[in-house]
């Protein structure tokens, strides 16, 4: 069921992607090989691009918004968790309700 204090969804979005790459990036250096490490960029450039463009969207910039959306669909597409270490429960759920 969707939250009823979220006024501007594009908005709340953005934010939990930034948070998401803020947790991320506690464990960028963790990626055992090299490989691994390029795909964990691509994942986190892949989900702050995203984030820039839900933000685009809400300052009318829908051009902008369709070219940042498209460039986070080519990092993300590159994505391959397979051998990637993420940050433990306890801190990736810090700070959500």
């Amino acid at each position: 069921m969707p939250d009823e204090r979220v006024v501007l969804p594009h908005l709340e979005l953005a934010a939990r992607f930034d948070g998401c790459v803020d947790k991320l990036v506690t464990m960028s250096g963790h990626q055992g090989s090299r490989r691994t490490q390029e795909h964990y960029v691509d994942l986190m450039l892949g989900l702050s691009t995203a984030a820039t463009a839900m933000r685009a969207v809400v300052t009318d910039h829908p051009d902008e918004a369709v070219s940042k959306l498209r460039a986070a669909i080519e990092h993300l597409q590159r994505v391959d968790t397979t051998g990637m270490t993420f940050p433990e429960d306890s801190a990736w759920n810090q700070g959500y309700p």
